[in-house]
C-alpha cells in the first residue's frame, strides 16, 4: 500500500489522536504535545498518509543550528512492519539536514531491541548511555545548612561550567544536556540561562539545574564528583522537600559512582541509549 509523507497541520490531529492515545501502559505524550509541535517554527511534525489519512508520525526538531532531533515516532497499529517508520525518518533525517543540521540524535530504552535495531539499521550509532533516576523528596542523613543547595549568581556560571568540563559527568555525556528527553550540546549560555531562569542551584558538593514542573523536580544538568556525588543528592533531597514536590526526576549519563550514589539515595534506574548520525 502506498503511502505519502508530508508535513501535518493542525487538521490531522484529529486523525492521530486515536491512535497515538494508549501506547504505553500509562498513556502516551503525543497527544497533548502535537499542538505545540505544530506551533513551533523550529520544528516539523512529518506525517505518512494513506488516501490522505495519517497513519504515522514523527516529530523532528532543530536544538541548535547545527544539530537535529528525532522523537514521537508512531505508526498506527494496522500499518506497522511495512516501512513506513524507516521512510519517515529518513524524512526527518532529510527535513533537519536542510534546515542546517549536521548531526540528528534520538533516544530510545535499552529495553527497545526492535527500535535499536531499526535504528542502527538506518545508518545511527550509539554514543551515549544515561540513567533516567526517580528519587522522594527528603534526605537520608542531615544536610547541614552549610551544605544546602542555594540558587547560583552570574558569577557563578564560569566555575560550574569548567567544573563540569573537566568531570567524568561530562566525558561519559559526550558534552551533551538534556532538556526533558532531547539533547544538545550544552554551552556556557545554558548556565547562564538557568541562573536567569533561578533554575541553577549550588552547593560545596557541586551544581545542578533544578526546575520544578508540575509536582515534581526535573534534574536536567549535574556537576560533581565521586566524592561530593552523596553529599549533592542529600542535599537535592532536602531542596525538593522545601519546595513542596512530590518527585524528582534526574537524568545522568551513566557513571559507575554516579549511579551508586543515586542507588544509594534511593532511586530507582532505568537506562536510555543515544544515538546519532551525521547528515
Amino acid at each position: 500500500m502506498s503511502h505519502v509523507i508530508r508535513q501535518a497541520n493542525p487538521d490531522d490531529i484529529a486523525a492521530i489522536v486515536p491512535w497515538t492515545a494508549d501506547t504505553f501502559s500509562w498513556g502516551d505524550y503525543v497527544p497533548d504535545r502535537l499542538p505545540q509541535w505544530l506551533e513551533d517554527d523550529s520544528s516539523a511534525v512529518l506525517v505518512a498518509t494513506v488516501d490522505h489519512t495519517p497513519i504515522a508520525l514523527l516529530h523532528a526538531v532543530l536544538l541548535s543550528p547545527t544539530e537535529g532531533f528525532l522523537e514521537g515516532a508512531r505508526v498506527h497499529p494496522d500499518f506497522r512492519r511495512m516501512g513506513i517508520g524507516n521512510d519517515l525518518n529518513d524524512a526527518g533525517v532529510a527535513w533537519a539536514k536542510a534546515a542546517g543540521a549536521r548531526v540528528v540524535r534520538l533516544v530510545t530504552e535499552t529495553g527497545n531491541s526492535a527500535a535499536i535495531t531499526q535504528v542502527e539499521a538506518l545508518g545511527f550509532r550509539q554514543t551515549t548511555e544515561w540513567s533516567t533516576s526517580t528519587l522522594s523528596p527528603g534526605t537520608r542523613g542531615d544536610v547541614s545548612d552549610g551544605n544546602a543547595l542555594r540558587l547560583a549568581g552570574i558569577h557563578d556560571a564560569d566555575v560550574a561550567w569548567m567544573s563540569w568540563s573537566a568531570g567524568d559527568l561530562h566525558d561519559e555525556a559526550r558534552g551533551l544536556i538534556t532538556f526533558g528527553w532531547q539533547l544538545r550540546k550544552a554551552r556556557p549560555g545554558d548556565l547562564r540561562a538557568a541562573i536567569e531562569d533561578q533554575h541553577l542551584y549550588q552547593s560545596p558538593a557541586g551544581w545542578l539545574i533544578a526546575e520544578p514542573l508540575d509536582s515534581r523536580l526535573r534534574v536536567s544538568w549535574v556537576a560533581t564528583s565521586k566524592e561530593e556525588a552523596p553529599r549533592l543528592l542529600a542535599a537535592l533531597g532536602r531542596l525538593a522537600a522545601e519546595l513542596g514536590v512530590e518527585q524528582i526526576s534526574i537524568k545522568t549519563p551513566v557513571v559507575p559512582w554516579m549511579d551508586e550514589a543515586l542507588i544509594r539515595a534511593g532511586a530507582s534506574l532505568d537506562r536510555l541509549l543515544v544515538f546519532e548520525k551525521p547528515t
